[in-house]
């Protein structure tokens, strides 16, 4: 097997195909770039690499044939790789580019509308989570961790504040209760350490709000 095929099989593997859905789209496109840039095509999807011309359109260099030469076997490369990772139904939309640049910037703009209201709805399905009456509590929580780990690294913004609001409203009543009283704890305690520490806060100060709260 040559060293090119053996090549094509690595970068399939690095890159799967791109769904039609566009459910893996931010996943596709984080590694379809990482694999041109490791094969200095990244320029032909930007448009970097744009082909050179001749001076003299009717008298073109022997330098200058080269050149575009090169340039050529690198976009047919660019060109190759990309459309091994799109389904028909998606490469058909695009058949009529005839650069990768065209193509891609296609894609970009279609599939990162669709990630976005995908990215939307999904962080909608988590935060309505909601706890499984009898099943057991650290399976549940694993459930929640996975789900969560899921949606951050396809891209779905997730607060902390969010994420903090999510569990206690996650839990059993009797479990988000006891959390919500360590938490106030936890916070009561935090803000005195810092009265205590601050520059210029006095002891009398510091005693008296952990008084009154």
């Amino acid at each position: 097997m040559s060293s090119s095929a053996i090549s094509n099989i690595k970068f399939n593997q690095l890159v799967e195909k791109l769904k039609t859905d566009g459910s893996d789209w931010i996943m596709f496109q984080c590694r379809f770039t990482i694999a041109m840039n490791d094969r200095e095509l990244y320029d032909h999807l930007t448009g970097d690499a744009g082909k050179p011309s001749p001076v003299d359109g009717t008298k073109p260099t022997d330098a200058e044939k080269a050149s575009i030469k090169e340039w050529q076997k690198n976009e047919n490369k660019a060109m190759s790789l990309l459309v091994s990772r799109l389904n028909d139904s998606t490469f058909t939309k695009y058949m009529r580019k005839t650069t990768v640049v065209e193509i891609w910037a296609g894609l970009v703009t279609e599939f990162s509308m669709r990630s976005m209201l995908k990215c939307s709805n999904m962080r909608a399905d988590f935060m309505a989570l909601s706890f499984t009456p009898g099943s057991n509590l650290h399976d549940e929580f694993s459930r929640v961790t996975t789900e969560y780990e899921l949606r951050i690294n396809l891209g779905v913004e997730i607060s902390d504040e969010e994420y903090r609001s999510l569990i206690f409203n996650f839990v059993p009543i009797e479990i988000a209760n006891h959390l919500s009283s360590v938490s106030a704890s936890m916070k009561t305690l935090r803000l005195a350490q810092r009265l205590t520490q601050s520059p210029g806060s006095s002891t009398t100060t510091t005693r008296s709000w952990i008084q009154t709260s």
